[in-house]
């Protein structure tokens, strides 16, 4: 049998780029189902497409966006001087995993691993990261150093709002470091506007 070949520039697939992106958006940004997905193609577009040409297209969205997330993470591992980093579980086919992030100004990096530990934090921000790492308090974080560490504010003023609910002397002392963040950031909005 004899297979020729296509002319340069013709893909194999009957997909288009937009077809192929739209897939990558259902199933990944709207967390669609591949038969979901399916029936929103064939309902709204009118354009049958079987499951495997999905499965083929998710595939080929995901190859295609390896080199530049992969230059996202050494932007943020090696040229960022400020970097926000967390992480979230969520179930992945039946099995826990954690989603980890890792976002800058100009550049967001998100993985998926299998656990929530300092091997996780490394391949997000690398082995050597040195810059300042703005992060909750987990301790999968201590491996970066101490000193170029910012814990995430948004945590503190919740921490400081739970001792501030306490009755007597600690809900005063609670009330009294609201009023210190609150000032804070009233002057570093002020600050932030030129005032």
């Amino acid at each position: 049998m004899y297979c020729g070949e296509l002319p340069f520039g013709i893909s194999t697939s009957f997909l288009a780029p937009r077809a192929t992106a739209t897939i990558a958006i259902l199933s990944g940004d709207y967390c669609l189902s591949r038969r979901s997905t399916q029936l929103v193609f064939d309902d709204i577009f009118n354009l049958p497409v079987s499951l495997g040409s999905i499965s083929n297209a998710e595939e080929t969205v995901s190859t295609a966006l390896e080199a530049p997330v992969e230059e996202a993470k050494v932007y943020i591992q090696e040229y960022q001087g400020s970097v926000n980093a967390d992480e979230t579980g969520h179930k992945q086919q039946g099995d826990k995993m954690w989603m980890w992030l890792a976002a800058t100004m100009m550049v967001a990096v998100f993985i998926i691993h299998t656990s929530r530990s300092m091997e996780a934090a490394k391949a997000l921000l690398g082995e050597k990261f040195a810059g300042i790492l703005t992060n909750d308090r987990w301790h999968s974080y201590n491996c970066f150093k101490a000193i170029l560490r910012q814990f995430c504010w948004a945590h503190l003023k919740r921490d400081m709002q739970k001792i501030s609910e306490r009755s007597g002397r600690a809900g005063h002392i609670g009330d009294e470091i609201l009023d210190y963040i609150s000032r804070m950031f009233r002057l570093w909005h002020r600050h932030k506007a030129g005032k």
